[in-house]
């Protein structure tokens, strides 16, 4: 999300919008210290992974999709450009 789109619903301050970028921002920093990574750019994508994360004895449950290295690079470039 970016300040503009945030701004244009009037719930919160300029600098209320810029705190929570910044915060976002960083927390997104951490994104390399977990096992899983979920972009959540679709929400029924999203949803879908998470699904088959935390369900993980589902026999087509591949580890690799959703690793960190894996998600990464299919998402080097969103990386990239939020953080």
């Amino acid at each position: 999300m970016c300040i503009r789109d945030s701004h244009t619903r009037g719930q919160d301050d300029k600098q209320t919008i810029i705190k929570r970028m910044s915060d976002a921002k960083n927390q997104m920093s951490h994104f390399d210290e977990f096992d899983y990574l979920v972009i959540n750019d679709n929400f029924d994508e999203a949803l879908s992974s998470l699904e088959s994360i935390i369900g993980q004895s589902n026999k087509d449950f591949n580890h690799k999709d959703f690793s960190l290295d894996s998600q990464s690079i299919k998402h080097k470039n969103l990386l990239k450009k939020l953080i």
